[in-house]
């Protein structure tokens, strides 16, 4: 094997080469090179996983306060009081909770299986509420619908 170097000026080595007379083993760039390929290949290569975006908040859920808003504003003419409309009270979060003659109107976690959403909707053969009425802004359905996604909390 017959090694040559060379050298910077203040003395510092700059590389080493060697040549092999093995045509198996040969290598055509200077041991330095070698090194230095497998020095800058992880470095290379991270730099794909390096500039993630992150992920963006989770947004923070509705509170009742603001779907009881809404419910006293569109909904509370017909569902209050002593007999209100097939039983469904939405003055307060417990007769909100307690639901209607059938069965809850809320299924926690699950708005697109709520009877709540289904009417605001009119989805799934349910009437739309409210009736007679324009259907609620879609900002208002989806303020319920998080709600309910995040559990339906008071």
């Amino acid at each position: 094997m017959d090694c040559s170097f060379a050298y910077y000026s203040r003395g510092r080595q700059l590389s080493r080469y060697c040549e092999i007379t093995s045509s198996r083993n040969s290598w055509p760039f200077p041991i330095s090179m070698k090194a230095a390929l497998f020095a800058l290949a992880p470095i290379v290569l991270s730099f794909g996983f390096q500039h993630k975006t992150p992920a963006p908040p989770k947004p923070t859920a509705p509170a009742y306060k603001s779907v009881q808003a809404i419910f006293t504003k569109n909904c509370i003419s017909c569902h209050s009081g002593d007999h209100p409309k097939a039983a469904i009270d939405l003055t307060s979060y417990a007769v909100v909770m307690e639901g209607g003659e059938d069965q809850p109107i809320i299924k926690k976690g699950a708005p697109k299986h709520s009877l709540l959403i289904q009417a605001l909707r009119g989805a799934d053969n349910v009437r739309r509420m409210p009736p007679r009425m324009s259907p609620l802004a879609e900002k208002d359905i989806m303020l319920i619908e998080n709600w309910i996604k995040a559990g339906a909390k008071p």
